[in-house]
């Protein structure tokens, strides 16, 4: 991990989060459509308040991921319930991993082990920026 990661990671494990999740699609995420993903799951009606996402490249293929860190209210997020967030209800599977968070530290630091890398994404969405009008 290079510093600004640590740092980032330290950063992020200040919040909430409750759930984390990989969203694994058959295109490859560009920084766009990572924002374009993270705002409409801020924006869902799904009692979700916060995200945090990272995109990684896979180590295998040219193709890459996104890794989600979800602050909500609600006792248990499932796949279904951020894919249709995501505005993937057509492909639940698309979410490849979902759990309760354990320790927020240790997903902090995991979301974050790539940034300062060339070709990571990421990006920070609060549903209160998004409730002001």
């Amino acid at each position: 991990m290079s510093t600004i990661s640590t740092h980032y990671g330290q950063w992020i494990s200040q919040f909430n989060w409750s759930h984390i999740a990989t969203i694994r699609l058959h295109y490859k995420l560009t920084e766009t459509s990572a924002q374009r993903l993270g705002q409409r799951i801020i924006s869902s009606p799904k009692e979700i308040s916060r995200l945090f996402y990272s995109v990684e490249k896979d180590s295998y293929d040219n193709m890459n991921h996104m890794h989600l860190l979800l602050e909500s209210t609600a006792h248990t997020l499932s796949r279904k319930d951020v894919a249709q967030a995501a505005g993937l209800s057509r492909n639940p599977k698309a979410i490849s991993f979902i759990q309760e968070v354990d320790s927020k530290k240790a997903v902090s630091m995991y979301t974050t082990k790539y940034i300062g890398n060339p070709n990571v994404y990421y990006g920070i969405e609060d549903k209160a920026c998004y409730n002001y009008y």
